[in-house]
């Protein structure tokens, strides 16, 4: 079903399929599916037929897709500077990707959001409402989701809800990764990079054939960065990160019609506690007269006296103005508040956060005949973490938590696609199973109690999915879809839920002991959840010509209920909440003109959002809960274009209405308002980049990049608090690039965020207790990379 003409060979051509869904990726790419490492390492006299993209399960021309995609090749990752998914956020319209959680969670936990729709969460009675797949596999938790782009193939961002295809709880959209196949010859790379806070890296890949048959690749990633939050405690700085990863891939063609592919891989990560900050701190729970515990209790202790919060009294022992240090700048506090909190869990309370991750996957894909096709992909996932958080920021019992964190993973899915009616007719139908079982401990130290929280976590989860595209006629194509899941949860909080320690005496901070003799403050089973759930899709594409296609599509996804993990001393019940649904219709366009050296696109949608699942506070912690509606309306254009040859300016805008249409009680109680934006929505998001080769005769190719991206104002929390409320701001990148005639060796100097703009990525006000934390990105960087290819 292509309907794209051939490309044309010359340079002066731009990579036309590539730029016109909206995105700004380099003129010289190569296609998504790209070859292996000699001809794509920075290969920049490729020329450019056809972008192939797997948004329909099959790989197919971009250009046939009724779906906003933004597509990348690894290529196209190199030379725009990005080396983790959450920067693909400064290309791709309408999308947020921060490295950080309100809460907890460790410097590779990320809140992401498509069109308005995601999550910021870290608890595992929740789920992401964005799917992240690797080589097809799903990703259930955001723990882990930053991840670095290493020896990647491509990566595609499906945008709006992705409910027929793809696994689980993608309400908002998709990542699909994809990394490096081994391939037929002994080939590979070794990459150096240093850069700011002393980052020192290694990255390698290397192909190695076993026979004519078999076929092996091996790449690994090693390297260590200093944080960036400077820790005036004179302890290692917030945020940093120490890591080494590595992925092993066999391929065996086990007949002619039969190839089977198992990949293996493991990441262990060491640093210190996420880099957050302290921003504000309240001596009254706001509109109303009750103080907050930091003040009444904290502040209590003999040798502080009861001084206010609003004070800078210089004594270490009040927790006070003193500790607002500014966006980079933070007196740690890793300390241990007491005994009783720092023996619970399996580490001491220290400034260190630690995250293991490994996995394995064997793919079979059985060609029958040539229209039919069968694959199999099964996986086994396993995520061990621990991390601190310190709210308050200072040496004292203010608001400290603990988190241990497991979670393992395995799914089944059957995939059988094909053609029919002289191949007018491509289906595919299949099963996924997926089955998830988790623990997370949280312990928690506040002024007034010590507790133990959290629970056992189960999801067992079986979905059925068709979906057919029909050629209408020559220039018509018409595809339906449909997907039933039905989802069981189970969540055990026994051993789980209790006090341990309870405030005894305010002025000697002391506390009675209950570990022996725990208190539990929630009782009896909670109950399981049961969701069963179509999810339906369809759209009409219509090729006008060889180079233009307008399309019509409605799709629906949704987001599966869960549990509230966050429970304190008074909630005597685990609460539960229900699916979010989002609904979506769609108008788009994609088009190339001026001889394949203009490429433009547009979309404009409205997505009926309903049993919308955001964090409240209406406690000592956030928690998750149906706040009520919403109708969010966008638009997306993006357009490239080349007015002389080696020369490439792109840019995408993003541009969301979203508004709440109705809020629950418990939501407006929390001080979520029906006139507050939805939390890290932007009005606009605006990206432009310019590039140009500089033929240098024998050698190589020089190639400055310059990037440029406006966002404005968002709010990292639903009750929009000002504290938590980011201003809009610019982001300046820039790249210089050279690469050898035979193109063995590159070297590139890129620095970003050139203008050291400070913006908020997560917050957390928890006002019971009196204090406003929140993350910022990184300041302005640099780094120096040398690639060698073999």
């Amino acid at each position: 079903m292509s309907h794209i003409a051939s490309g044309q060979s010359t340079r002066l051509v731009v990579a036309t399929a590539a730029m016109s869904f909206g995105i700004a990726v380099p003129v010289w790419a190569q296609t998504v599916t790209s070859s292996p490492d000699k001809s794509s390492e920075i290969a920049r006299d490729a020329s450019i037929e056809e972008i192939f993209v797997v948004a329909r399960r099959r790989e197919e021309s971009i250009q046939d897709v009724p779906v906003a995609i933004s597509a990348f090749s690894e290529s196209d990752l190199y030379d725009a500077g990005i080396e983790n998914v959450a920067q693909l956020a400064e290309v791709v319209p309408n999308m947020v990707f921060h490295a950080g959680a309100p809460i907890g969670g460790s410097t590779s936990t990320g809140s992401l959001y498509i069109r308005g729709v995601g999550s910021n969460e870290v608890s595992m009675g929740t789920e992401p409402g964005v799917g992240l797949y690797v080589d097809d596999v799903y990703l259930a938790r955001s723990v882990g989701s930053v991840l670095d782009l290493v020896d990647i193939e491509s990566v595609q961002v499906l945008r709006g809800p992705q409910g027929t295809l793809f696994g689980r709880n993608n309400v908002g959209g998709a990542i699909l990764v994809k990394t490096r196949r081994p391939s037929d010859d002994f080939s590979g790379n070794v990459e150096l990079t240093v850069g700011t806070e002393d980052r020192m890296e290694i990255q390698a890949a290397v192909n190695m054939p076993l026979s004519n048959s078999v076929r092996t690749r091996l790449s690994m990633l090693g390297g260590e960065r200093d944080g960036y939050v400077n820790n005036l405690d004179g302890g290692d700085n917030l945020g940093e990160k120490n890591r080494l990863a590595g992925r092993g891939v066999l391929e065996w063609d086990a007949a002619d019609n039969v190839i089977v592919t198992v990949t293996a891989d493991a990441s262990r990560e060491r640093g210190s506690a996420i880099p957050s900050v302290l921003l504000g701190l309240v001596p009254v729970i706001p509109g109303t007269s009750t103080p907050t515990q930091i003040q009444e209790l904290a502040n209590l202790n003999l040798n502080c006296g009861g001084r206010s919060v609003l004070g800078n009294s210089g004594n270490p022992a009040c927790i006070d103005q003193q500790y607002i240090q500014g966006p980079f700048d933070s007196f740690g506090g890793y300390v241990s508040p007491d005994p009783i909190f720092d023996s619970q869990g399996s580490r001491p309370y220290e400034n260190k956060s630690d995250l293991d991750v490994w996995g394995v996957s064997m793919k079979l894909a059985w060609a029958v005949h040539e229209s039919l096709t069968v694959n199999s992909i099964t996986a086994w996932r396993e995520l061990d973490g621990f991390w601190p958080s310190n709210s308050d920021h200072s040496p004292n019992p203010g608001a400290e938590t603990k988190n241990d964190y497991q979670q393992e993973q395995f799914s089944q899915e059957i995939q059988l696609l094909g053609t029919a009616m002289n191949e007018r007719l491509d289906w595919i139908t299949g099963l996924y199973y997926f089955e998830e079982n988790g623990e997370n401990l949280n312990v928690v130290h506040f002024p007034a109690v010590i507790f133990r929280s959290g629970g056992k976590f189960a999801t067992d989860s079986l979905a059925l999915f068709a979906q057919a595209s029909y050629d209408l006629s020559d220039v018509l194509e018409w595809t339906v879809g449909l997907r039933y899941t039905t989802e069981d949860k189970k969540y055990e909080t026994e051993n789980f839920q209790q006090i341990i320690g309870a405030l005894l005496d305010p002025f000697t901070q002391t506390y009675l002991d209950f570990r022996a003799n725990p208190i539990p403050f929630v009782f009896g089973p909670t109950p399981d959840l049961d969701f069963d759930e179509f999810t339906p899709s369809t759209s009409l594409a219509w090729h006008v010509g060889s180079q233009t296609m307008i399309y019509v599509s409605y799709a629906e996804g949704y987001k599966s209920g869960g549990y509230e993990q966050r429970l304190a001393p008074g909630t005597p019940v685990v609460p539960s909440f229900n699916p979010e649904y989002s609904k979506v219709y769609e108008l788009g366009l994609k088009s190339t003109l001026a001889d394949g050296r203009l490429a433009i696109t547009s979309a404009l949608f409205t997505n009926d959002y309903s049993g919308m699942q955001i964090s409240v506070i209406d406690g000592v912690a956030p928690t998750l809960t149906n706040a009520g509606d919403a109708t969010i309306n966008g638009a997306e254009l993006g357009l490239d274009w080349s007015p002389a040859q080696r020369t490439l300016v792109s840019a995408n805008i993003g541009w969301l209405d979203a508004s709440y249409d109705r809020l629950s009680e418990r939501a407006l109680a929390s001080g979520v308002a029906l006139g507050n934006s939805l939390p890290n929505v932007s009005e606009w998001q605006i990206a432009a980049s310019l590039s140009h080769d500089f033929e240098l005769w024998k050698n190589g190719v020089l190639t400055p990049r310059l990037d440029w991206s406006w966002r404005s104002e968002y709010s990292v929390d639903s009750a929009n608090t000002p504290l938590l409320t980011q201003q809009d701001f610019h982001l300046l990148n820039a790249s210089i690039t050279w690469t050898s005639s035979n193109q063995r060796w590159a070297a590139v100097l890129a620095a970003r965020n050139i203008t050291d703009e400070a913006y908020l990525v997560a917050g957390l006000a928890q006002y019971s207790v009196g204090q406003t934390e929140g993350q910022f990105a990184w300041p302005s960087e640099w780094n120096l990379s040398v690639r060698y290819t073999f």
